[in-house]
């Protein structure tokens, strides 16, 4: 079990019992209230692939919901066809970059994928994911990129990184859903495949949306997961009323 992470999510917890939080809906403005209606756009196809893959939804979205954030910031910015066809033929270690609504990379599938395949608690989604040429590597880059494009397939991304924060961070008996979606914020920040420590150190910054070298104001990407789950997400699955009132 991981102790030293979960002492961390507890400590940090109760210090900001007493700090004031942030109206991210105010500080984000449009950029929030997009985010927010493609989370409820998408909250059906969630619970279905959650339900088909074993999932939770209310922990699957919420680590991820900054990226809706800096989608809607940045994605008048995205120049995706010529990333593609560089990505395709000479693979992610000549051209890695961030690809649809969660914002994920092609070398992030990647570490997913080489994850699942070598962990046999995840062998039940092997066919799931399994490509059709899979000993060709550029025809495998090719529909990588092609589901990651797609709506359905970026949220059964989302879940299989879900999968994987789950075995790498066990949940502990103590440990609440929203120290968990915290967590897994940090984790889907930073990697899964980076240490317990980088993993802190990240989560302890003020670096969204912008990076670590922008000198200007920033905030906690965590705080901002928590943030969506606990003035939205959690409400949002329970009643559709509130999807019908935000979307109006």
């Amino acid at each position: 079990m991981k102790q030293i992470i979960f002492v961390f999510l507890f400590l940090t917890g109760f210090t900001k019992l007493f700090a004031a939080a942030y109206n991210y809906p105010e500080v984000f403005g449009q950029d929030f209230m997009k985010a927010l209606n493609i989370s409820i756009e998408i909250k059906m196809k969630v619970i279905k692939i959650c339900k088909e893959m074993k999932a939770d939804p209310a922990i699957v979205l919420p680590p991820a919901f900054p990226e809706l954030i800096r989608f809607s910031l940045f994605r008048d910015s995205m120049e995706l066809f010529s990333l593609e066809v560089f990505y395709v033929n000479f693979g992610s270690g000549v051209n890695d970059f961030s690809v649809g609504i969660f914002q994920m990379k092609p070398s992030f599938v990647e570490k997913m994928e080489d994850f699942m395949d070598k962990h046999d608690e995840l062998k039940e989604y092997r066919p799931l994911f399994a490509y059709t040429f899979p000993n060709d590597p550029a025809s495998v880059r090719k529909e990588r990129i092609e589901r990651m494009t797609k709506i359905d397939w970026q949220i059964r991304y989302l879940v299989l990184f879900s999968k994987i924060a789950g075995i790498v961070y066990p949940k502990q008996p103590a440990q609440t859903k929203a120290q968990l979606i915290k967590l897994y914020a940090g984790v889907y920040n930073t990697g899964f495949w980076k240490t317990e420590q980088q993993i802190i150190q990240t989560m302890e910054l003020n670096i969204f949306p912008n990076g670590m070298s922008y000198p200007g104001v920033q905030y906690n990407y965590s705080d901002i997961a928590l943030y969506f789950f606990e003035n939205y997400w959690q409400n949002i699955l329970k009643d559709d009323k509130i999807t019908n009132y935000i979307l109006r």
